[in-house]
């Protein structure tokens, strides 16, 4: 089934994320499962003395069918944002040399977003949810994969512009490129075996989940994991991803973003 949204980018009729958001929305106020159900029930016969719908098995079908709309409807949405940042990518010709085989933007070419903790976390989580550092093979998976990733460099650069200091931009890049270099099918990673991707691994999963319940136990282990990690990526003469990560275990002194 063809994609709304995609039919809409490649008419124009939605040239930019803002844009395909409004029409999202528009979208799911029609469908959304409590207005579509609750108008259903409404125009019943009954429905006005008290009596309610017809049946309460004719009240769960509607629900049902109309949460399934809903979900695919967010699904085409997902998928429209990854296939918009990669017509933008090719339009403008941005993408160049490892970047570009691993699908991302040039740093010259990020476009900045105001930087804050709540945002930010949530969508390094979903960049790991996607597979990060792996990047998807298949077109709409690697199409939403590419989208989460320029939303955090864009916080990232929005970062560098009140901390420049920093380079958490770069030092994203640098980590993303070590890591990636360490979780390569068949490298072992995934192993019983203590070994640098693994040790990165365990602790992003403690700062992100730190950030997500603030359980305190969770930033006293990702403190612990990381001298770890530095031992094992020194030991395999890979360095890259340590300024990221002690970027982040940084920031756990400010505790988690979710209360902030």
């Amino acid at each position: 089934m063809p994609n709304p949204f995609a039919e809409l980018i490649d008419s124009g009729r939605i040239a930019d994320e803002a844009a395909l958001k409004r029409a999202f929305r528009a979208a799911a106020k029609r469908i959304h499962p409590d207005m579509l159900v609750g108008a259903d029930v409404a125009s019943r016969p009954g429905a006005a003395d008290g009596a309610g719908p017809a049946s309460d098995a004719d009240a769960l079908r509607d629900a049902e069918s109309a949460a399934r709309a809903f979900i695919a409807l967010r699904a085409d949405y997902e998928a429209a944002l990854g296939y918009l940042a990669a017509r933008r990518g090719r339009a403008s010709g941005a993408r160049g040399g490892e970047a570009a085989g691993r699908g991302g933007a040039a740093p010259g070419s990020i476009r900045p977003l105001a930087f804050s903790r709540e945002r930010f976390y949530p969508a390094l989580e979903e960049l790991v949810g996607r597979g990060f550092p792996r990047r998807p093979r298949a077109a709409y998976p690697r199409a939403a994969y590419d989208a989460s990733r320029e939303r955090l460099l864009s916080y990232l650069a929005g970062r560098d512009e009140v901390y420049p200091e920093e380079g958490s931009l770069a030092a994203f890049l640098a980590f993303e490129a070590g890591y990636a270099s360490l979780a390569r099918p068949g490298s072992g990673w995934l192993s019983v075996e203590n070994d640098p991707a693994r040790s990165i691994y365990f602790l992003l999963s403690d700062v992100l989940l730190f950030h997500e319940n603030g359980f305190p136990h969770l930033a006293a282990f990702a403190r612990n994991v990381l001298p770890v990690t530095e031992s094992l990526l020194r030991e395999r003469g890979e360095t890259r991803p340590l300024a990221f990560l002690g970027l982040l275990v940084a920031d756990l002194d400010a505790g988690p973003a979710c209360e902030d």
